[in-house]
C-alpha cells in the first residue's frame, strides 16, 4: 500500500514554482509529496508522472520508437538513446570522485560508487538479504517468486538463472554448437552468442556467452576511456 505524506503544493504563479504549504520550500515540479498517483494496469507499478508511465509501458509493448542511427538498436526513451550513443562517442561524462573513473551515464557512476562506500540499498523484504545493485535484487527476489526468465530455445524449458540454462545447454543440446547458431545477443552491442551468461561490468549487466571475458574487454576499455 503506498503511504503519501499530507503534505501540499501551491502553485506561485509569479515565480512559476510550487510552494509545499508544509515547510514552505519552494519546488519547480510538483513531487514533494512523494504521490504516485499513476499506476500500470499490466503489472501494478506506480509513477509520479504520466509520461513516466507512458516510457514503462513500452517494456510491455515491446515498442522502441528511439533508434540508434548508427547501429539501428531502439530504445523505450529518448534519454536511453542517449545514453547509448556515448558508445558510439566515447563521451564519459559523468566522474567518479573516489577514483576518477569516468561513466556514461549517472545510474553507472551511481552503481560505481557503491563500491567504494560498500552501501547496498537494495533490500529484500522476505528475507532481510540487501544487495548493492538493483540487478542483483531482481535475480534474489525470483528465488521467493519462483520466477524463471531463461527459455531453452530448443526444447523450451525454463530457468531461473543463464547459468543454469548454460549448462542444460551443455548437458542435454550440445549439438548445437556445430550448427552455428547464435541467438543470444549482448545486450550493450548486439553481438551474438551461443549461449547467455549475465555478468557484470561496472554495475551494469548484459546478456552474453560463455566466451564472455574476451567480449567484455571491449565494452571495459568504452568504461573507461
Amino acid at each position: 500500500t503506498l503511504q503519501y505524506t499530507t503534505a501540499k503544493l501551491t502553485r506561485d504563479s509569479s515565480k512559476n514554482m510550487f510552494q509545499c504549504d508544509t515547510c514552505g520550500k519552494d519546488f519547480k515540479r510538483k513531487s514533494h509529496t512523494g504521490e504516485r498517483p499513476h499506476s500500470c494496469e499490466t503489472c501494478g507499478k506506480y509513477f509520479r508522472y504520466h509520461g513516466g508511465l507512458m516510457v514503462h509501458m513500452r517494456t510491455h509493448t515491446g515498442e522502441r520508437p528511439h533508434t540508434c542511427e548508427t547501429c539501428g538498436k531502439g530504445f523505450i526513451s529518448s534519454n536511453g538513446l542517449l545514453v547509448h550513443m556515448r558508445t558510439h562517442t566515447g563521451e564519459r561524462p559523468y566522474p567518479c570522485t573516489t577514483c576518477g573513473a569516468r561513466f556514461s551515464s549517472k545510474s553507472v557512476l551511481k552503481t560505481h560508487v557503491s563500491v567504494h562506500t560498500g552501501e547496498k540499498p537494495y533490500s529484500c523484504k522476505i528475507c532481510g538479504k540487501n544487495f548493492q545493485l538493483g540487478s542483483g535484487y531482481k535475480a534474489h527476489m525470483r528465488i521467493h517468486t519462483g520466477e524463471k526468465l531463461y527459455t531453452c530455445i530448443t526444447c523450451g524449458k525454463t530457468f531461473r538463472l543463464s547459468s543454469e540454462l548454460i549448462v542444460h545447454n551443455g548437458r542435454f543440446h550440445p549439438g548445437r554448437a556445430h550448427t552455428g547458431e547464435k541467438p543470444y545477443p549482448c545486450n550493450t552491442c548486439g553481438k551474438k552468442y551461443l549461449s547467455p551468461c549475465i555478468s557484470r561490468i561496472y554495475g551494469r549487466w548484459f546478456s552474453c556467452s560463455i566466451s564472455w571475458p574476451k567480449h567484455t574487454r571491449t565494452h571495459r576499455s568504452e568504461s573507461f576511456a
